[in-house]
């Protein structure tokens, strides 16, 4: 409603600003039209000047000639003489004064863009450009006492519309209280019960899990009882359900989840409610491995390798997920889970980041097998004595000296090598190979493989050693790092960690505010299911009657409603319509109609309510009886629906308010649109039909004369003689024509048959002559017998696939076997040399 006022103020000022440009223009181009007028005049009056200067130069020769002649001029003469010079000297000075004027008028007005050379033109051009710029000074000014008037009248406007809304004012803060009273009631409500509903949900799912009554209870009683700061009792519950789903065991859940608490607590502190749940998931995906590691023996194994973790998380985000910790415990066996602490999470971090959780299991296992347990090569064994790797004492040698196999421990170090595979190479195995003059990364790496027995130990060892200066940056890195205590004590001092706790303590309160709100709810939806099943019982047994009142209700709830919905617009229809009063002005719209309408359209439908209550059996004669129509139309199948809609809709409610007008001027019309559908529809089959028989008639009286023509200019009977003798002439032409090319075949096979003997003769004179024929009896058939399986196409080929091998491979296998065999069969068909249309 703003937009008009800015409009107006910016419609002024550019009016203000264009009358300003308007008057300037006017001022210059009246300018120029006086400067035009001053050189028209001081160029007449220097015309006027040049001429009395050559009059007066005339008389002053003609007084110089008499004196000439006259020898001894008189007084009279000289006198006449001087002053005739003296007035063409004066006239000279005038006459340089106006041409120098001229010349600078001239270049004034070149300056201005006006030409010299022809006056009356510029002139006229001037002349309209002031009557132009003196209509335009006429237009803005009248724009501008426009905007003034329009000023004036949206200051009135503004004014009623301040009146109406200080009287909707209080009438809208009495409507916005109660509802704002229903609101914080129903929401101080729904808070608790959310909380309570989610809370028994919990309770139930962890009863679910099957750990007995006394278990259950038991877990649940410790999470209500545990004093976390930052989590709610619904939080611990869930957290502690989390627990009782890895381990199975009510007392390992319950030993861990204080600390599962406050790593949940400290990661939505410090990262955020979004990257803190995301590290609690990855958390929590840990918990499996923790407890494949021995990580539930006590309640300070567990915090460990939590805290070592959590490390994890904070210093890489979580780079390495908990499925690739898990799968290096699968695959590495003994080797993973004998491993200390900070050498499983933090050196092998990297490497289970870069190779994968499965490869790097693989590889530890198969070290472990190989220099641990022994079970090498010879020459890998060889190898490792005389690097000097292995306690000689432990070393079995076969018959001739050489090393047989090693027992286990026969590793030097294999202690260290037990604990931690890569403090074993950096502590054990490259002092040792630094001993025997091996440094280089190429004949270390060359070392390594010759000690394993199998690439995965080597290349995890190379990798080690490779990647040595990144193991201990980013073991460094990961045991600096916070862990669940120190995360959590900084979370206790931030302003997010409190929020944290009073939401948590919010939601205690919830919970207990349940405790008295629930048996309520769970009462009063009880009641209300009662009554639902009764008002269900009734309908089935009373069909009828429901339907009835089905029908009143939604026809009594579509008015309530319509009428519902004006009264909440009557009670704030005040404010809104001083406001649409004001808006519908500014934009040019008479008010004194729109309120008259809007006025009349209320007390309208206010008049219809109470009309309607006084003549309720009327109305409801009436809709009964559109009921009635609406039920037989859509029981009288396609035809009937179509003609139901067609009744009610927009064209057909209008040809009933049609035809009842025009009953009252005495034209009677049929009261449904479709019967008046179906008149017109009869109407014209009725006069299809009638005229049928006429188009037939006319159709057969051009058929008779068009076969009387042809009757008539071929002179035909039955049958034609005249298509007869036609007849014949073709038949006789076709005989002459035949008859007289027949003999131009005939010539044509005949030289083809002289051409032919003559080859035969030439071909048998030539073998005559030193060309042998071959006359041996044609090649004996060979048996198709041979290349062909008896029994014709058919193979008998067994297969036993290994339990699940897919069975669209074992078809295409053997679609491609058959394939393969039909065509060998072909080109031993194709290769043998036998007639193959033999016999």
């Amino acid at each position: 409603m703003l937009k008009p006022l800015k409009q107006v103020a910016s419609g002024s000022t550019d009016t203000a600003r264009a009358l300003k440009a308007a008057r300037d223009e006017l001022k210059a181009l009246q300018r120029t039209q006086a400067d035009v007028n001053s050189f028209a005049a001081l160029k007449q009056g220097s015309l006027q000047t040049a001429q009395a200067l050559a009059t007066a130069q005339q008389k002053a020769s003609s007084y110089a000639r008499s004196i000439a002649r006259a020898g001894a001029p008189t007084r009279e003469m000289v006198e006449g003489f001087n002053k005739a010079v003296a007035g063409s000297r004066a006239l000279k000075e005038r006459l340089d004064g106006q041409r120098t004027s001229l010349q600078q008028l001239r270049n004034k007005l070149q300056a201005a863009g006006i030409s010299t050379r022809d006056l009356d033109a510029q002139n006229r051009r001037l002349r309209e450009g002031i009557a132009s710029a003196n209509g335009a000074i006429d237009k803005q000014t009248a724009k501008l006492e426009a905007n003034s008037r329009k000023k004036r009248q949206i200051a009135g406007i503004k004014a009623r519309k301040d009146k109406l809304m200080g009287v909707a004012g209080p009438t809208a803060a009495m409507g916005a209280t109660g509802a704002a009273y229903a609101y914080g009631i129903f929401n101080a409500a729904k808070a608790p019960l959310d909380e309570g509903k989610h809370y028994e949900t919990e309770m139930n799912r962890t009863a679910a899990l099957g750990l007995g009554e006394k278990s259950t209870q038991e877990a649940i009683k410790f999470a209500k009882d545990m004093k976390t700061f930052g989590t709610s009792q619904l939080t611990n519950l869930e957290l502690m359900r989390d627990g009782l789903t890895i381990f199975a065991d009510a007392h390992h859940a319950e030993m861990v989840a204080p600390t599962l608490s406050k790593m949940k607590f400290a990661n939505e502190a410090l990262f955020g409610s979004e990257a803190g749940e995301e590290n609690t998931k990855k958390f929590m995906d840990m918990l499996k491995v923790v407890e494949l590691r021995g990580g539930l023996k006590d309640e300070k194994a567990f915090h460990d390798q939590a805290d070592m973790i959590q490390r994890i998380i904070t210093a890489t985000g979580g780079r390495v997920q908990g499925s690739e910790w898990l799968n290096v415990i699968k695959t590495g066996g003994v080797a993973a889970k004998g491993m200390g602490n900070e050498a499983f999470y933090y050196n092998l971090e990297p490497l289970v980041q870069e190779m994968g959780g499965h490869r790097v299991g693989t590889a530890m296992m198969s070290a472990y097998s190989n220099l641990y347990q022994g079970r090498t090569t010879k020459r890998a064994a060889g190898n490792l004595a005389n690097l000097g790797l292995v306690d000689e004492s432990r070393v079995k040698h076969d018959k001739v000296g050489q090393v047989s196999f090693l027992d286990v421990g026969a590793l030097k170090g294999s202690e260290i090598f037990r604990r931690d595979q890569f403090e074993w190479m950096e502590k054990v195995l490259l002092p040792q190979l630094a001993k025997k003059g091996i440094t280089s990364d190429d004949k270390i790496i060359d070392a390594i493989g010759s000690i394993f027995s199998n690439r995965t130990g080597s290349n995890l060892f190379a990798q080690m050693y490779l990647q040595r200066a990144q193991i201990h940056k980013n073991a460094a890195l990961n045991a600096g790092a916070d862990g669940i205590d120190s995360l959590n004590s900084k979370a206790m001092g931030t302003a997010s960690g409190k929020e944290l706790e009073m939401q948590a303590k919010l939601h205690d309160a919830y919970l207990e505010m349940s405790v008295v709100l629930m048996p309520l709810y769970s009462a009063a939806l009880v009641k209300i299911t009662e009554v639902i099943k009764g008002v269900v019982q009734w309908v089935q047994n009373n069909r009828q009657t429901a339907e009835w009142i089905a029908k009143i209700v939604i026809a009594v709830g579509l008015l309530a409603g319509v009428f519902g919905g004006l009264a909440l617009v009557m009670a704030s229809l005040i404010g809104p319509f001083a406001v649409l009063q004001y808006g519908l002005a500014l934009f040019g719209v008479a008010i004194g109609p729109v309120g008259l309408a809007i006025a009349a359209l209320v007390a309208g439908l206010v008049a219809g309510v109470v009309l309607i209550i006084m003549n309720w059996d009327k109305v409801k004669g009436f809709f009964l009886g559109l009921w009635a129509e609406i039920t037989q139309g859509f029981s009288g199948g396609i035809a009937g629906i179509m003609a139901t809609i067609a009744n009610f809709s927009p064209l057909g409610l209008f040809y009933r308010a049609f035809a009842g007008v025009m009953s009252w001027f005495g034209v009677d019309l049929p009261t449904r649109f479709s019967e008046f559908g179906g008149m017109i529809l009869d109407g014209l089959i009725t006069g299809i039909t009638s005229r049928l028989g006429k188009v037939k008639d006319a159709i057969v009286d051009v058929g008779d004369a068009t076969i009387a023509w042809f009757k008539e200019k071929l002179d035909i009977h039955s049958p034609s003689r005249v298509f007869a003798q036609l007849g014949g002439y073709t038949m006789a032409g076709l005989a002459v024509g035949l008859s007289a090319a027949s003999s131009q075949p005939l010539a044509a096979m005949q030289a083809m048959s002289n051409g032919l003997i003559q080859v035969g003769t030439n071909g048998i004179t030539a073998g005559a002559q030193g060309i042998s024929v071959d006359s041996r009896p044609p090649v004996s058939a060979i048996s198709m017998a041979a290349y062909a399986p008896a029994g014709g196409n058919t193979y008998e080929i067994n297969i036993h696939p290994p339990a699940g091998l897919d069975e669209r491979a074992i078809a295409r296998l053997v679609s491609a076997e058959i394939d393969r065999r039909d065509r060998a069969r072909s080109v031993r068909g194709r290769s043998g040399l036998y007639d193959n249309d033999h016999g």
